[in-house]
């Protein structure tokens, strides 16, 4: 088959100016009912200060049973679950999941030792239980009802730490880096699917002087702050090998490993401190 393309110079003047014209309208109508939809679906933009954890814990616990349904189909719609399929994979030994949620993570873990879920929010460690006894994994789980930013094992515990939209979560996300750096083996690494501050400076000024990000309205609703830095906080303990941006530049893959990596002591298996509260332990059947 044979194509045959108009040059730019056969156009007349009037038809180049009325495609042009059409091309910048058909856009901005497309931008205005996208500002409108994100605009009608966000908090109202009123800066009332920061909420206290107390009132965030509170909205994680109280959305536990119905996170998954409400958020699945997001998560899908932004690859941030194809993002969580192509980092997880590289989870190997005795993994760490920091504030867990609802253990969504699950599926992605192959050919690890055991995984330690650990989330401060009652309501969501029943969900992860519900989740494990489902899914019945081939690796021993423990879940820890605890905090990320007071980790309750010994250092140099886990071969890899997860986290994923846990930095935008957090109320100190450089206490929880800190604690992850000491819980690292020598050797580990961190892998890190996280919301983040918009990464493209354009994008986010614009959005900026539309005054919709970062909106003071969404820690007080949906728990979570939007303009952390995820690159910037872990580059305070850690240092990242590699890294990729997503979703409009608010996805952040991250892979991180410590920098001092000198060897502390053999150590096998992860060392559980004596003030941790075990929330739930399974061990799968063995034939």
């Amino acid at each position: 088959m044979v194509f045959k393309f108009l040059k730019l110079d056969k156009l007349s003047k009037s038809t180049v100016r009325t495609v042009a014209i059409a091309f910048g309208i058909s856009n901005g109508i497309v931008l205005y009912y996208t500002f409108k939809t994100v605009k009608s679906n966000r908090p109202k933009f009123v800066d009332m200060g920061r909420p206290p954890e107390s009132h965030r814990m509170a909205i994680f616990n109280n959305m536990a049973s119905t996170y998954d349904s409400l958020f699945d189909r997001a998560l899908e719609a932004n690859k941030v679950n194809k993002a969580k399929k192509v980092i997880l994979k590289s989870a190997k030994g005795h993994v760490l999941d920091v504030a867990a949620g609802t253990l969504n993570n699950l599926p992605f873990y192959k050919n690890i030792e055991s995984l330690t879920a650990i989330d401060k929010s009652p309501g969501m460690c029943y969900e992860m239980k519900k989740r494990i006894e489902r899914e019945k994994p081939d690796f021993p789980v423990v879940v820890i009802l605890g905090d990320v930013q007071r980790i309750p094992f010994r250092s140099s515990s886990f071969n890899t730490v997860v986290s994923t939209h846990t930095f935008c979560s957090v109320e100190d996300p450089e206490a929880m880096v800190s604690e992850i750096e000491r819980v690292m083996k020598p050797s580990g690494k961190l892998l890190a699917v996280e919301r983040g501050r918009i990464y493209y400076a354009p994008v986010r000024k614009l959005m900026q002087a539309l005054k919709i990000y970062p909106n003071p309205g969404v820690p007080w609703k949906n728990g979570y702050y939007e303009d952390r830095d995820p690159m910037k906080l872990v580059k305070t303990k850690l240092e990242v090998s590699k890294y990729g941006i997503s979703g409009y530049g608010i996805n952040y893959s991250i892979i991180a490993r410590k920098v001092n990596r000198e060897f502390t002591g053999f150590m096998e298996e992860p060392q559980i401190l004596p003030e941790a509260r075990v929330f739930y332990t399974y061990v799968p059947q063995r034939d």
